[in-house]
């Protein structure tokens, strides 16, 4: 095992799982209507839909998306209608005072939500594309990408849950609830060109 490799996995994997983009904003929103516990299940669907979608890119699906440019708009264009229906949610919500949504999302619609994710598409098609090996050492170096993003990434995205419900106790006030509801969609809204690019 080349140690360098293991370490610019292990980075990409932290990064990329800390940083802004829908799955972390679903889980800030939700830690903030609804609390980090009742956040669990998304946190939970979020992480083995990304992991089965990472194992579904490694055995080849990857391959398809590379090589039909429509079925990546196609999922592009999904996504960032996703988005958008969730950033008119949150602005609704200030609006009307009322929770972004009745319940919090579940865990085999988070889990779902993976293959409409451009973010995760990128992730896992970059990880594989990048820091596995060939021949022999190929599945070997997947299952230590697999590891490398439940050990770093779990923990990552929980943060976004945990900032999400740190805040919840301020949301109570109608006015900061406006506020933060409508920056929150805005973000959103806007993560859409990120995804549109």
């Amino acid at each position: 095992m080349d140690v360098r490799l293991l370490a610019a996995s292990a980075a990409f994997a932290l990064v990329s799982s800390i940083t802004p983009g829908p799955n972390n904003l679903m889980l800030a929103s939700s830690g903030l209507a609804f609390g980090f516990r009742r956040t669990l299940p998304l946190l939970l669907g979020v992480q083995a839909g990304f992991q089965c979608l990472l194992l579904a890119v490694a055995a080849g699906l990857g391959v398809v998306f590379q090589r039909h440019a429509e079925v990546q708009w196609a999922l592009k264009l999904v996504g960032a209608a996703y988005l958008l229906y969730l950033a008119h949610g949150l602005w609704r919500s200030s609006s009307t005072g009322s929770a972004a949504m009745d319940r919090p999302i579940g865990f085999f619609k988070a889990a779902a939500f993976q293959v409409l994710n451009p973010k995760a598409w990128m992730m896992c098609l970059s990880a594989v594309g990048a820091y596995t090996l060939a021949g022999a050492a190929y599945w070997p170096s997947v299952w230590r990408l697999v590891a490398l993003f439940f050990v770093l990434g779990l923990p990552s995205i929980t943060l976004w849950a945990v900032f999400g419900s740190a805040f919840r106790a301020a949301f109570q006030n109608p006015e900061t609830a406006r506020r933060v509801g409508r920056a929150l969609a805005v973000v959103t809204g806007a993560s859409c060109l990120l995804v549109l690019l």
